[in-house]
C-alpha cells in the first residue's frame, strides 16, 4: 500500500519509522523533498519540537539553504567531500565579511547610479529602487551622506543581511 502513498506521504512515513526506536541522534536526507508548503511548514515545526522538547540531535542534510537557515541551530559545509565550515550561523557570519544587500529609493535615480556604480555592483529593482550589492552596515551612512550632499532625497531605505546560501557561495568558491 506504501507504493501509493505520495512522496510527502512517504516522506513522513519515513520519518515516523526512524523515530519508532526513540534514537538520540536522527539523520534526515532532505526531509522536505516532495512536501507541499503546508507540509513544509509541519515538517519543520516536529524537527524543532524533537530538538527542544525531546532533545533530539537531528542532522539534517539539504541542498534547500533557506530550508536549513529555518531550522538548524550549527552548519556544516561540505564541498567536494572537505569540510569547509562547521559552527553556528554567527560563526560563520563572522568568519565571512557579512555583507549587506542595501535598497534605497532615491529622489533621483540617475544622480545616485552614478554615485555607486563605479563602487558597487548595483541591480534596479523597479524604476524607483536601487539595490547596492556587497556594501558593508558601516558604510551606509556614508551613502545616504552622500545622496543628500547631492540634493537627493532618500524615500525609503532597507538592508537585506547576507543569508546561507551566499555564505556558502563565497566560502565554495573561494
Amino acid at each position: 500500500m506504501v507504493k501509493t502513498f505520495s512522496l510527502g506521504m512517504k516522506q513522513r512515513l519515513a520519518i515516523a519509522i526512524a523515530l519508532l526506536h526513540d534514537p538520540e541522534l536522527l539523520i534526515l536526507d532532505e526531509p522536505t523533498n516532495g512536501l507541499d508548503p503546508e507540509g513544509i511548514v509541519e515538517i519543520r515545526a516536529l524537527l524543532k519540537k524533537l530538538n527542544k522538547e525531546f532533545e533530539k540531535t537531528i542532522l539534517v542534510s539539504s541542498h534547500l539553504l533557506s530550508e536549513v537557515e529555518k531550522v538548524a541551530s550549527h552548519v556544516g559545509i561540505i564541498h567536494r567531500g572537505r569540510l569547509l565550515f562547521q559552527g553556528t550561523r554567527e560563526m560563520l557570519l563572522k568568519k565571512k565579511s557579512a555583507v549587506v544587500h542595501l535598497e534605497l529609493e532615491p529622489s533621483d535615480m540617475h544622480i545616485a547610479r552614478s554615485l555607486f556604480e563605479n563602487k558597487f555592483s548595483l541591480k534596479q529593482l523597479n524604476e524607483s529602487t536601487v539595490q547596492i550589492k556587497d556594501a558593508s552596515k558601516e558604510q551606509i551612512p556614508a551613502l545616504v551622506e552622500l545622496l543628500v550632499d547631492k540634493k537627493v532625497r532618500v524615500y525609503n531605505i532597507g538592508h537585506q543581511q547576507t543569508n546561507l546560501e551566499e555564505l556558502f557561495l563565497q566560502i565554495t568558491s573561494a
